[in-house]
């Protein structure tokens, strides 16, 4: 089941996005225990709305003194879809909307990794754009996976209030809004970004987008998110509003804009009037947020349980004593999983942070044991697997032997004998825990 997220909680569900805790290893004696992936995932924190004392000097400066600063770039003026082209975007209503009944997340890809374009009507899945200087090779974003982690963890907090998913990997298929994000600028280091226009979302409905910016280009991953959040909105009939505070300002002020709920005066003219009117009708405005909502519905979280299943070993599965096996562990889930826990005999007793999800044990003591993996999704919830039961058998033991004839007490002559394991494994010596993790 989901449900819509109260407008009112997009921060506080933004600040948690995907925040993963660095894995941990629990105090424990008996069996050397490792997981076999121990991470943390891309986490994301939203800045916290602004309050009036915290409210950026930058925000009250004019754009000249903005570019006394190194401020002040433009982000440039979004180019009209041309309407010859067709209306692609069968699936929407008349006003393009795609709200509350239809629950299927849009999807923005923040392509990091370069790309080389043709010129035409756009489509993100052919690489075709109708912004005709970006034909040719567009280069990548450069620098390392933290870099490009840290703009995508901003972009992904000013969408979270919307029915919206921001991926950095190509999506197989789907209409998708792709971003092309590095240095590549034929016009020059004055301009941040541009995009097409496309009133409604009604017309080129995979548009093909820009952000000027690289790993080396001195700029915060806010401004970053910024220029890549607006030149997005520009392709669903967003326009250029007279507020610095507004992710639609059309230049760098600096800060951590957001999408204002409010109207704003549009500034530099209207290519969309019509799709503002219903928000701000006395046709001089716009609402961001509002739009957004309208298009394409607020966020919905997720609050289903992770299925989880442990794959190997099976249930029943018989080891010797002081054998190594791993324990594999398979996890479904609408949402990203931040974690798995490992559970013998019900008690936590490590922790994988990484998919694939897994465990090395070693040396296993002979006993009775009960296995269990959990698994938490980013929005909280929790999934437990079945209970495996292994069943490890000493060899060549005394115990049990009747007579000296090699009889254990089970009068089945094999010599060995079962014992059941009381407690979370207390007889290991030493958990080697970041040693013995295996890396990414």
């Amino acid at each position: 089941m989901t449900v819509p997220l109260d407008p009112s909680e997009r921060r506080l569900l933004a600040s948690r996005w995907r925040r993963v805790a660095p894995g941990r290893a629990r105090g424990l004696v008996g069996l050397v225990l490792a997981p076999l992936v121990v991470g943390a995932s891309a986490s994301a924190w939203a800045a916290e709305p602004v309050l009036a004392h915290a409210r950026p000097e930058t925000w009250d400066m004019t754009r000249q003194e903005l570019q006394a600063i190194g401020l002040g770039q433009s982000r440039g003026d979004p180019r009209p879809v041309p309407p010859e082209y067709p209306r692609r975007n069968l699936g929407a209503d008349d006003d393009g909307s795609h709200g509350p009944g239809d629950p299927d997340p849009w999807v923005i890809f923040v392509n990091f990794d370069g790309e080389t374009l043709t010129s035409g009507m756009d489509s993100a899945q052919q690489n075709i754009t109708q912004i005709f200087e970006l034909a040719g090779p567009f280069e990548a974003y450069g620098g390392d996976a933290t870099q490009r982690d840290a703009v995508l963890q901003a972009v992904m907090a000013d969408w979270a209030a919307y029915n919206m998913v921001v991926v950095d990997q190509r999506p197989a298929e789907g209409e998708y809004v792709m971003n092309m994000t590095g240095p590549t600028n034929p016009f020059g280091g004055g301009v941040l970004g541009i995009a097409p226009v496309d009133c409604s979302n009604l017309q080129t409905h995979s548009n093909v987008t820009f952000a000027f910016h690289s790993a080396n280009d001195g700029f915060s991953a806010a401004i970053q998110a910024t220029t890549i959040g607006q030149e997005v909105a520009h392709s669903f009939g967003l326009e250029h509003v007279d507020e610095p505070n507004d992710i639609m300002n059309p230049y760098n002020a600096g800060g951590d804009p957001t999408f204002i709920d409010e109207c704003i005066p549009i500034v530099g003219g209207s290519v969309c009037p019509q799709q503002h009117l219903q928000h701000c009708p006395d046709g001089t405005g716009q609402n961001a947020h509002q739009e957004l909502l309208t298009l394409f519905g607020p966020a919905i979280v997720d609050t289903d349980p992770p299925v989880v299943l442990i794959t190997a070993p099976l249930d029943g599965q018989e080891f010797e004593a002081g054998s190594d096996f791993s324990v594999v562990v398979n996890v479904t889930d609408d949402s990203p999983i931040t974690q798995v826990e490992l559970l013998h005999d019900g008690v936590p007793v490590m922790l994988d942070t990484m998919e694939p999800w897994g465990f090395a044990i070693t040396n296993v003591p002979a006993g009775t044991h009960v296995l269990q993996a959990s698994a938490v999704d980013e929005n909280g919830n929790e999934g437990v697997s079945a209970q495996v039961t292994l069943e490890v058998i000493e060899i060549g033991g005394t115990e049990g032997e009747t007579d000296g004839a090699g009889q254990d007490e089970d009068g089945k002559g094999c010599g060995c004998r079962h014992g059941g394991a009381g407690g979370p494994w207390p007889w290991m010596l030493v958990l080697l825990g970041p040693a013995l993790r295996r890396r990414r």
